[in-house]
Order: C-alpha cells, then structure tokens, then sequence
C-alpha cells in the first residue's frame, strides 16, 4: 500500500517497479518464515490458459510488427507477479482473520491521516506532480489504493456508522476534487442499503446534487468529444483505442503489452496531443479494458465478461452481510478488492503491473479457493453471514 512512495520520490519511474520490488520482498519474506516457497499445482485449466497466452503472442510476432523484447519480458515480469501474489494468498490462509480485520482497520484510519496531512501541509515534490497526497503521485492513485480498504469498512459497519463512514469519503472526493471516490463511494452505498429507499434516496439525491451543481464534477460527466477536459478526452481515447485496434486486427488483438508501441492515431489522440503538446496514456489506454481489448481482441472481451461474472458473485456474498461478522474478515476484503478493480478496468487505471492489480490476482486466488465463499454462493439464507 505504501511502497509507491518509490514512485513517488522517482526511485522507479512507474508502479511496475514498485509492484516488482515488493513481490521481491513478499518471496523474501515468504521464504524466511515458512523455510521455504509456495508450490503451485497446475491443473488443466491454468495449462490451457498459458498455453493460449503463448500462442495468442507467437501470432501477434508472426503477423505484426511488435516489440518483442517488450513482449518476452512483460511475460516473465506478469509471470513472477503472479507467482508473488499467489504467495499473498497463501500466508492469507495463515492468517488470524480478527488479526486481519484491526489490521485494515489501522490501514483505513492511516490513509485517512495521510489526506489530512496532504491538505494541511502539501508534500514536497507538489511542483512535478499533480496535486498529490503523499506518498501518491495525485488524487487518483490514492483512490485506487484507498478503494478495497474504504469498501471493506462501509460494508464492515452498519446503521449509523456506515452513514458516518460514508459522508466522511464523499467529504474526501470533494476536497480532493476525485470524482472516482464519490462514484465508488454511492456506488457501493448504495449497494449495500438498496433496501433501505430512505436512506439510498437521500444519498443518491446529495450525491447527485454535487455532482451537477459542481463545476468540477460537472465538466468531467460532459462525456463528448467537443470538451477540452483531458480526462474525459482520455476516457473517450481509450475506447477509441479498443474500437480501432479491435477493427484493424479482424478482433484478434495487437497482443501482450503492444499498446502504445503499434501505431495507431484516433480523433481524439490528435486532439489530446493538440491541447497538452504530447501523446497521454498511450500505453496504458487510461483504462484496463481498453488495454486488454486492443491487446487480445475478442479473447479481451471474454475475459472482462468472466470478470463481472465473478464479480456479481462478490455482490451476492456481500449482500448477505448484514452484522459484522469479523471472522470473515479476509474473504469480506478480498471480494472489496475484487469490486475495487472494477474502477481500473471501466474507469481509470494504470495498466497490469501495479500494486491493485497485484491485490486483485491475490484476491482471485483467495476467493476461488475458499470454501466458505462456496458455500455462501449456493446458500439462499440473506442472514447466511449471521
């Protein structure tokens, strides 16, 4: 949650120096207090996957004119990060799960002082970054990392206190001008108390009314080419991307981390360029499934509908979670960070290799293996937490 700080203070130039850095670490840490390291079991499913993985690669080489050192050691990179947070998941089956639950709590509590801090007392390095809070290089990073960790202490509180918890984001996203906290913030609210038309009302209206009545807020909902604001024209370009990639390849895709590096201009690219003098998420495509589909074509479009899949699964199980039940603790924030990332894949994100992206692989590996999240699957009791 903190090493981005390296990021920060440009230690490592992007956040996939950072998330190899801490695997590095993790593997270590691993190492030193089970003797020795994770053995993973390989089933048909996973061969079947590295296997499509490589060949999707060898026809994108064989076909167009990618960067293949590019290619060959992002696959290495994603490979190991993978393997490191499949070690996450395995000292999470370690662990105490009331442990767990103080210890994102301290987590909350700490980004929470570190907002103030950042309002308070600007951090130094304000004039190369945009308006961060320390130790993040802006107001969206530190969203997406304070993302699982808000969700996981609205959907741990109930009455008056998830109210309180809830106001207390909003209140965030609108000193620090994100609009991707407020969105997340109703968004989950409202989720959680769609039973409750009173108080799911009440917030929609409030968070409505800031929204429209906020300049701010307001020019980054006008989602139209003829704006100047560059995240709504970097929004619009990364579809742009996906559209013209998927097209140009018959829906095969440019393959694995080629965004950016396979020429491609768009409407909007020329008018991004235009405005700030230069190219601007051009490899990331400002949001993942623009990356995935201009990368695997139609097999991207797959795998993001298996994500909301999954996801609708992570709903379900927090929807039966009416008292906090702390011994569930690690499933209730890893189904958080599974709804987190649905931020970087649809809105704003920052490519494979960052440390949400490490959360949600690590995430995926707990809930597919949890036997208690099964079991809450298939049950129709709503007070099957109790």
């Amino acid at each position: 949650f903190f090493l981005p700080i390296l990021h920060y203070i440009y230690f490592f130039d992007s956040l996939g120096g950072v998330v190899l850095g801490g695997s590095v670490i993790l593997i270590f840490l691993y190492l030193l207090r089970f003797n020795t390291l994770p053995k993973i079991s390989i089933n048909i499913k996973g061969v079947g996957l590295i296997v499509f993985f490589l060949m999707h690669s060898f026809i994108c080489f064989a076909t167009n004119n990618i960067d293949v050192v590019r290619l060959l050691s992002s696959i290495v990179v994603f490979c190991y990060v993978l393997y490191s947070s499949f070690s996450c998941y395995k000292m999470l089956m370690k662990c105490d799960s009331i442990k767990f639950h103080h210890f994102i709590n301290i987590l909350y509590y700490i980004f929470i002082l570190l907002f103030v801090y950042s309002v308070f007392f600007p951090s130094f390095l304000t004039d190369v970054h945009h308006k961060p809070i320390f130790p993040y290089n802006e107001p969206s990073h530190f969203c997406l990392f304070f993302g699982p960790i808000m969700y996981y202490k609205l959907v741990m509180s109930n009455g008056n206190a998830r109210v309180f918890f809830a106001i207390l984001s909003i209140l965030i996203a609108i000193i620090s001008q994100n609009l991707i906290i407020i969105l997340s913030t109703v968004l989950i609210f409202g989720f959680l108390n769609r039973r409750n038309f009173i108080i799911l009302f009440a917030v929609l209206f409030v968070g409505g009314s800031i929204l429209l009545k906020n300049e701010y807020f307001n020019s980054r909902l006008n989602i139209s080419k003829e704006t100047d604001n560059i995240s709504v024209l970097a929004f619009i370009q990364g579809w742009d991307f996906a559209i013209n990639h998927l097209l140009k390849t018959n829906f095969f895709g440019i393959g694995f981390q080629q965004l950016g590096f396979v020429p491609i201009e768009t409407e909007t690219s020329v008018q991004i360029e235009s405005l700030i003098g230069g190219k601007l998420n051009d490899k990331d495509g400002s949001f993942i499934a623009s990356k995935i589909i201009s990368e695997f074509g139609f097999f991207g479009i797959v795998l993001i509908l298996y994500y909301l899949i999954f996801l609708l699964k992570c709903l379900k199980v927090l929807s039966k979670f009416k008292i906090p039940n702390y011994s569930d603790s690690i499933m209730v924030f890893c189904c958080c960070s599974f709804f987190s990332f649905f931020v970087e894949i649809f809105i704003r994100g920052l490519g494979y290799f960052t440390p949400t992206a490490f959360l949600f692989f690590m995430s995926l590996f707990y809930l597919i293996n949890d036997k208690r999240f099964a079991i809450l699957l298939r049950s129709n009791n709503k007070n099957a937490f109790n």
